[in-house]
């Protein structure tokens, strides 16, 4: 088990958190039994991050009481690129304002994996439970996106629960947008 307890302070111009696997201790190693909470962040790309090198499995993952001040992308992404399974996951008590988009999950398959291994991972159990995001809109981009949940045909993102969840972005934009 890992307990992180650490603040950030300042922007930096990539993610704030990043939990990642990619092969470069020749094995692949999963992790699990994680939790991270009682940060304060900005991020030039995303705050609280999985990704984008994912090969080893991610279990039981908790990132809790988290105050996101601004992502120049997610506030929140979890990618599966490179066949991982990341599951488990709880994100509670965090707060988030100006990021380019609050949620970003996305299953792909872009596979940085030794020749003949690649296999699409997947994404599942996930629970999201009261969070705020605010002023959607990345100072960072200068633009704002809906929050994004990409999964891809036979391999879905499954099990997601949003419990006392609030997104509020500016909009405003025409019709043609």
């Amino acid at each position: 088990d890992a307990l992180v307890r650490f603040k950030l302070r300042g922007a930096g111009g990539d993610d704030a958190i990043k939990l990642g696997s990619d092969l470069s201790l020749g094995v692949v190693a999963s992790s699990e039994n994680i939790t991270v909470r009682n940060c304060l962040l900005v991020a030039g790309c995303n705050a609280l991050q999985f990704g984008s090198e994912t090969i080893g499995a991610f279990r039981n993952i908790c990132f809790e009481n988290i105050r996101i001040l601004a992502a120049g992308k997610a506030g929140i992404s979890i990618t599966s690129n490179d066949g991982s399974v990341i599951e488990d996951l709880v994100c509670r008590d965090i707060t988030m304002q100006q990021t380019f988009a609050p949620f970003f999950i996305k299953l792909s398959d872009v596979a940085r994996v030794p020749s003949g291994d690649c296999r699409r991972g997947a994404i599942r159990n996930l629970r999201f439970e009261n969070i705020s995001a605010t002023d959607g809109y990345s100072a960072i981009r200068h633009a704002e996106v809906p929050s994004v949940i990409w999964g891809k045909p036979g391999t879905p993102i499954e099990d997601i629960e949003f419990r006392n969840v609030h997104v509020v972005v500016r909009g405003g934009h025409p019709a043609a947008e």
